[in-house]
């Protein structure tokens, strides 16, 4: 098999530019000199300057073979890729390859693919992501479609006027302090393996655990936009606490026990808010966040106590919190990857032995102090968009739902068509010059023009012509590409805000 890439350029053929030949069209058009005389001057060889003459061809191409599709088909196909993207279903590298058979079928070129296994080989593949570099290979992350439905912009529009009205009706808007946003989340007591170096070649890398599965830990965590922390509220499965268990927690840290889970109940959130958030907050009024979950929004004491202590609870959209929650878009991730490193240490320290609720407290302590950072939760409300207000801070590809509903509605998505042009039985050569998708140029030569010699030296050099007299026949590839691949239509399901003001 001939190689599909020949490493950097050897060779000064076609060194010139595309400006080089532009300018000697504008010469020969304007009559300026002889061709010899332009090809000088414009460092284009005088035989290259007279073929482009001939074949009426002034865009300047690669060195090599064309590809399969051509360039403008690629562009098409890249569109598709990008948009089958922007509505959570990017192909993988097998299916790209499988679309390429068949819009290259459906287009009717010269078969040069595997028409048995009816897929374009691998080194089309990786010849196409060369000349493509607008696309690469990421490790997608899976999007529930409750999320998607949920994550568009009338919804996430509501949210953020509530928000604002909130901030202003309380005077908040430009008091950082007093915007909290609170979540929990879980930590096992287990040295999950990292990835590891290892004997190239290896079929069964094995690395020692604690225990197979470990222990799950809640942990309550809140901060405010200024970046600041409140100690961690940690809950425990069970119903006696030992006092070895406060050992080596961070300071003003809190573990609380609940028979049936670890996870946060109704009375957990109550003594939260009372006993661990409110003597922490900030003087006068005060907005938390909070993702509106049952076991902190049901109960008609705790929106009592925060109405008189001055908390004004906000509730985000269901299932948009990935976005919408500054805790995780910045902090929770960063600390059980801090967690895992110390709870890896503590494991490769202690190999005989089992991590267990007593050293809960050291692991946690370390890893706090890396994750817990200002900059960290700076960083999180302002990703969110809640501080500064900006609800532009949501990026464009967060909303699913709404790309299919502009892929459905938007007017740029008309049936756009590919010329081919086939020569007619006329005298002149003529060939399309591609300047945009609605706009064909052509190139109108005479055939003794065409012909190189000192006779045609002084001729008149080729004009564009208004009318083209060849037959254009109109592929509709965007059509093609759609049957081929439609872009996947799902229900949208609008969701009610909870709003707790």
């Amino acid at each position: 098999m001939s190689p599909t890439f020949y490493g950097p350029r050897k060779t000064n053929r076609a060194s010139w530019t595309q400006e080089n030949l532009d300018k000697a069209l504008k010469d020969l058009q304007n009559k300026n000199a002889s061709i010899r005389d332009i090809a000088l001057k414009n460092n284009i060889p005088e035989k290259t300057l007279r073929t482009r003459i001939k074949e009426n061809n002034f865009i300047k191409g690669n060195l090599g073979k064309k590809s399969h599709l051509g360039e403008e088909m690629e562009k098409k196909l890249v569109e598709h890729v990008i948009k089958l993207q922007s509505v959570g279903f990017a192909p993988s590298r097998k299916n790209l390859r499988k679309l390429t058979f068949n819009l290259s079928q459906k287009l009717g070129l010269k078969q040069v693919f595997n028409i048995e296994k009816k897929i374009a080989g691998k080194g089309w593949y990786r010849s196409f992501m060369r000349r493509n570099p607008t696309l690469s290979i990421r490790k997608p992350r899976g999007t529930s479609n409750a999320r998607a439905n949920a994550m568009n912009k009338e919804d996430i529009k509501n949210y953020f006027d509530l928000l604002k009205q909130c901030l202003n009706d309380n005077n908040l808007m430009n008091k950082p302090s007093n915007i909290y946003n609170m979540d929990e989340s879980g930590l096992q007591l287990n040295n999950e393996p990292d990835v590891v170096v290892a004997l190239k070649g290896s079929r069964n890398v094995q690395i020692r655990q604690c225990a197979e599965r470990g222990e799950t830990i809640t942990i309550v965590t809140c901060c405010n936009a200024e970046g600041s922390f409140l100690p961690p509220y940690c809950i425990f499965k069970g119903i006696r606490k030992q006092e070895t268990w406060d050992m080596n927690m961070p300071p003003g840290s809190v573990i609380k026990m609940r028979k049936e889970s670890a996870y946060i109940n109704e009375d957990l959130f109550m003594d939260w808010l009372e006993n661990h958030f409110i003597p922490r907050k900030s003087p006068g009024q005060c907005l938390l966040i909070l993702d509106g979950h049952g076991s902190q929004t049901n109960s008609p004491d705790m929106l009592q106590m925060a109405v008189d202590n001055d908390v004004h609870i906000l509730c985000l959209p269901s299932h948009t919190t990935h976005y919408l929650q500054p805790l995780d878009r910045a902090f929770f991730k960063p600390l059980k990857t801090y967690f895992r490193d110390a709870a890896c240490e503590w494991g490769n320290a202690n190999p005989t032995k089992k991590i267990g609720r007593i050293h809960f407290g050291l692991l946690l302590t370390k890893a706090w102090s890396q994750a817990a950072t200002i900059q960290t939760g700076i960083s999180g409300f302002r990703a969110t968009g809640i501080y500064p207000f900006c609800p532009s801070a949501i990026p464009e590809y967060a909303y699913l739902q709404s790309a299919i509903q502009h892929e459905e509605s938007s007017e740029s998505d008309k049936e756009m068509s590919l010329p081919i042009i086939t020569n007619s039985s006329s005298t002149h050569c003529q060939t399309c010059i591609m300047t945009d998708e609605s706009k064909v140029g052509y190139l109108t030569l005479n055939e003794s023009q065409a012909q190189p010699g000192p006779s045609n030296m002084n001729q008149q050099p080729p004009l564009l012509a208004e009318t083209p007299t060849t037959k254009t026949y109109q592929v509709p590839v965007r059509r093609i590409l759609k049957e081929i691949s439609p872009i996947p239509k799902t229900d949208h399901l609008h969701q009610e805000n909870n709003k707790l003001h």
